[in-house]
């Protein structure tokens, strides 16, 4: 396996956004992989508030009652492509 670190910064005054957190929806199927995305975002200046599910089934109900500015899926799920 190959570990890329990226680091970035930005200002989301610069783009006009307001400091409004991000409200972003997380599918993975892999609790480890759900902690490095948490992890890695909270090292980021950005502002996100994310909500985690494991399944698809969890996600469609997830998106059904709140909506989201973001999704981050996992593209091979054990139950099916996350495309």
């Amino acid at each position: 396996m190959r570990t890329m670190s990226i680091n970035f910064q930005l200002d989301p005054a610069q783009f006009g956004i307001q400091n409004t957190p991000i409200k972003a929806l997380l599918l993975d199927d892999d609790a480890y992989d759900r902690r490095r995305i948490q992890r890695f975002t909270q090292q980021s200046e950005l502002s996100l508030e994310i909500c985690e599910v494991a399944s698809i089934g969890a996600m469609a109900e997830a998106v059904d009652q709140e909506d989201f500015d973001l999704l981050m899926i996992d593209y091979h799920l054990n139950e099916g492509s996350g495309l």
